[in-house]
């Protein structure tokens, strides 16, 4: 949502691509900036290296890869808000196709798209007040689409590192889980 508000553009990547996914998506979707967690650093290193494309990388948590911590980063640049005309047309995602037919592709989505999307998940799920979401499927693929809802409803989204259906269900009782999407190959483990 910052990146966004920062007239920005979300390329969202999941780690368990693999490096050779990882640079393709990077590379030819023009992606300026690498924001990680240091968790990732022996994988980001390799990235770092095979894309000299990148203006930068930030870690999200602390300092890695030789890279600076969000908060330090952050500290470089004024605290007065970013004036950036959003408009409906107005790119704000770049989503990566499944990659059946060859390498994925690049899929722009832009305000209106978002708005679409939230309007018509709004129309079919009712949110409540303070939605938990359970992200087990990655934040890159369609887990992340029941985040702009929840957080317009004040809710949280609780992210687990992996699909497994023990972790899925303790993480249900443990939070107060409202919502969670799955992928037919998560509801047939």
């Amino acid at each position: 949502l910052d990146a966004q508000r920062a007239g920005m553009v979300w390329l969202p990547l999941n780690t368990r691509y693999g490096v050779d996914e990882l640079v393709h998506g990077i590379a030819s979707n023009d992606c300026d900036f690498l924001f990680f967690h240091s968790s990732q650093q022996s994988l980001v290193e390799v990235v770092l290296q095979r894309c000299p494309g990148l203006r930068g990388a930030v870690a999200i948590d602390q300092p890695a890869c030789g890279q600076p911590a969000l908060a330090a980063w952050m500290d470089r640049w004024p605290d007065s808000p970013v004036d950036v005309d959003q408009q409906p047309d107005t790119m704000v995602r770049i989503a990566s196709s499944g990659g059946t037919t060859g390498p994925s592709k690049g899929i722009i989505q832009t305000n209106e798209t978002i708005e679409t999307q939230l309007s018509s998940m709004l129309a079919c799920i009712s949110m409540g007040t303070r939605p938990v979401h359970l992200a087990a499927a990655p934040l890159s693929h369609m887990a992340g689409s029941l985040c702009w809802p929840t957080m317009l409803f004040g809710g949280v989204t609780v992210i687990l590192a992996k699909a497994a259906p023990g972790e899925i269900l303790r993480a249900i009782e443990h939070f107060g889980v409202t919502h969670v999407a799955l992928t037919p190959t998560m509801v047939y483990m």
